[in-house]
């Protein structure tokens, strides 16, 4: 009987395309304010804090998205690929903070088109 593997989405999985070469994408800061190291997974949807990106929760705009997965350390943070403009994305396959609600993603949603950020 064959094996069958289990896989994460890849980093970028979620992306149906974006601008040439590396307009889309930009390395940013991923802050944690915790008390515990957190990892955060390609997809998940980003807002600006005064010490770098943090999960959008619907308090500030969204406007960024996690490329791929990284582990920021507990009150630290760590350098990740983002991306941040003209890009188009698939909607089902983006991740939420738990207190995103479905009217915080529609705002998040024209957010992200502000910056060039489609969702499909």
């Amino acid at each position: 009987m064959a094996t069958v593997f289990n896989e994460l989405p890849h980093d970028g999985a979620f992306i149906i395309s974006t601008a040439n070469g590396t307009r889309a994408t930009d390395q940013a800061v991923i802050y944690n304010a915790g008390s515990a190291p957190l990892a955060f997974s390609g997809g998940l949807v980003l807002s600006a804090g005064s010490n770098g990106y943090v999960p959008y929760t619907g308090d500030a705009a969204a406007e960024a998205i996690l490329y791929g997965r990284v582990t920021v350390p507990a009150a630290g943070s760590a350098r990740a690929t983002i991306v941040h403009r003209d890009a188009e994305v698939q909607a089902a396959a983006l991740l939420w903070d738990p207190a995103v609600t479905d009217a915080k993603k529609l705002t998040a949603k024209s957010d992200l088109e502000k910056r060039g950020i489609l969702l499909r």
